[in-house]
């Protein structure tokens, strides 16, 4: 018999009809809906189908709330429709689930060093600038923006673009630029975009780019930041990747590295690329910055530009953004148990009690399965 996780509510809960949208789409599923029939989801057979406008999900619920196994059950069955997968992890937590599902897990700056701007796309120019402007310590000027990008647009592709910036540079930078580049070759950020050797591996069915070094410190955004511009290399639009980005706070907290992140999420489509964000509450972006800032805005845009909503157990005032002052969403949402979610795709709501089978027990830890029982 399938195991399940669910509450003593359960019956009060799954007696909604309304919120039985469902999505028509076949495959493993991940848990049932109200009516008990199956869920199954994939943001890129969700878009084919018409359900949502871009393939971007974001995943939110208080600790407990079963959010790590619902990321970790579509993982697995990612997987096994042949997509891509690419994890960021802030906290080194996808260790054994890159082991138990065949994967590779590299910790970035021990392991190797990423390599996300070693082309000539205009993608490729904007991750570079960013990530410059970050080590910089300061969003560039109109000036120093033109001719950062001059530089590298006439560098042309190099194993190691940085230092050749550096070379190129020498006597046109300004010392701010010049000192940014050397923090990124040398100096306290070494190791996220350059090093010895070859750069990390990314090509494989499944990644994990563990960045937890930087955990806690200010680099966290910009190793966050090399992890995802270098995911995004080597897509195949025949294939679908999905970018998972835990603790995606850490994206958010920089306003450099944040507008960079909505110009890759305006492409989801075109690359067919899924971003998976995980965050405890939506309301983390108000710690971004001050409402009615521009900052503010780019994060409140790139949530919006998330169709795929999975809304696990939390504080109500925490997530308003996206069940909205709907009275029925609102009630279920105090209501929902460990591993049950509203889940919207598009404009349309499913409560969904999460139902692992014996594979997926094998992703989630120990802990959490005695809590589950």
């Amino acid at each position: 018999m399938a195991t399940h996780v669910g509450t003593s509510g359960d019956a009060e809960l799954f007696g909604l009809g309304e919120f039985d949208a469902g999505t028509g789409l076949s495959g493993r599923p991940l848990g049932e809906t109200v009516s008990g029939s199956d869920f199954v989801y994939d943001p890129f057979d969700a878009y084919r189908a018409g359900l949502v406008s871009n393939p971007n999900v974001i995943v939110t619920g208080a600790i407990g709330s079963g959010k790590s196994s619902v990321v970790k059950m579509m993982i697995a069955r990612a997987l096994e429709r042949g997509r891509r997968v690419v994890v960021v992890d802030p906290k080194g937590e996808y260790h054994s689930v890159a082991e138990l599902l065949g994967g590779t897990s590299w910790r970035l700056g021990i392991d190797g060093w990423c390599a996300p701007f070693s082309d000539e796309t205009g993608e490729d120019r904007e991750a570079a600038l960013a990530a410059w402007s970050v080590a910089t310590g300061r969003a560039f000027s109109a000036r120093e923006r033109l001719v950062a990008l001059a530089l590298v647009s006439r560098s042309g592709p190099s194993k190691h673009p940085l230092r050749r910036w550096r070379d190129l540079g020498a006597k046109d930078l300004s010392e701010d630029l010049l000192a940014g580049l050397d923090r990124l070759i040398e100096g306290d950020l070494a190791g996220l975009f350059e090093g010895p050797g070859d750069p990390l591996c990314v090509d494989g069915s499944f990644t994990v780019v563990d960045v937890s070094a930087h955990w806690g410190r200010e680099s966290l955004p910009l190793a966050a930041l090399a992890a995802v511009a270098t995911a995004r290399r080597g897509v195949g639009e025949d294939r679908g990747t999905h970018v998972v980005i835990d603790e995606a706070w850490a994206l958010l907290a920089d306003p450099t590295t944040l507008t960079w992140m909505r110009g890759s999420w305006k492409l989801a489509r075109a690359r067919a690329t899924s971003h998976l964000l995980v965050l405890h509450r939506t309301s983390d972006v108000e710690a971004v910055a001050p409402a009615g800032s521009a900052q503010r805005a780019t994060a409140d845009g790139l949530l919006r530009d998330c169709d795929t909503a999975v809304v696990m157990r939390q504080a109500e005032s925490d997530v308003i953004d996206l069940v909205g002052t709907h009275s029925g969403r609102r009630r279920v949402l105090a209501q929902l148990g460990r591993g049950e979610a509203l889940w919207r795709s598009g404009s349309s709501w499913s409560l969904v009690r999460l139902r692992p089978d014996e594979t997926d027990w094998a992703l989630i830890d120990t802990d959490q399965r005695m809590r589950f029982a």
